[in-house]
């Protein structure tokens, strides 16, 4: 597995003036924005780049020749959900550095907690974002991943429509974030983590059963 990471972080690292750029505007929209937009921004677009990692192995045939080599099909998806977990975090902390930088340098110490609470709900959610996808991208590829990608999208803008409308979804919708937004934080972010170990895991299984089912 650690050949496969090397693969990636090497292949990854000829966008460095890229990743530069958008570094470079994660902080200016961040100073001069929502405080806490390094943190989204960045984690999301984490995500993309283990995504763009796979693209580049089922390039032209890339697959066939992977495999030629001694490496068993599982461990190829365990070094996706390894590189996918490991940037996400190494994005979300550096967008929480960026953002408790900007919250010092505006006097805003006040906000910081918030600005805590906001960025610890993201990265779970970022989390099941990667565990949805990884499975799609491996099943269908990037370009049909793409497009359920953006159906899942609009399925959660139906979701938030239902939210914001009258309708008696909607109003059971707002009645149940209502009851959530009662309880603990504590057993809030408990369970928010225990349900995002629990989403990749399952994430992973039906992951390393595309994979075996796939013919190159």
């Amino acid at each position: 597995m650690k050949a496969l990471l090397v693969k990636d972080i090497c292949l990854l690292s000829q966008q460095k003036k890229f990743l530069g750029m958008i570094l470079l505007l994660a902080v200016f929209l961040n100073y001069t924005g929502d405080d806490t937009f390094a943190v989204s921004y960045l984690t999301f677009l984490s995500s993309f780049l283990v995504l763009n990692s796979i693209s580049y192995d089922e390039y032209d045939n890339g697959f066939c020749f992977l495999f030629t080599f001694p490496i068993k099909r599982n461990t190829y998806v365990r070094s996706k959900y390894v590189l996918a977990i490991t940037f996400c975090l190494l994005s979300w902390m550096i967008g929480c550095l960026i953002s408790l930088v900007c919250y010092l340098v505006k006097n805003q110490a006040g906000q910081i907690q918030g600005g805590i609470t906001e960025s610890s709900m993201l990265l779970p959610l970022m989390l099941i974002f990667i565990a949805v996808i990884i499975p799609l991208v491996l099943k269908f590829g990037m370009e049909k991943g793409k497009i359920i990608m953006a159906a899942l999208f609009c399925g959660c803008g139906f979701f938030v429509y239902l939210m914001v409308s009258k309708s008696q979804i909607g109003i059971k919708i707002i009645e149940m974030f209502s009851w959530l937004g009662g309880q603990p934080q504590w057993l809030l972010m408990s369970a928010l983590v225990a349900g995002t170990v629990i989403i990749l895991g399952i994430s992973y299984w039906v992951s390393v059963a595309v994979m075996k089912g796939k013919e190159f």
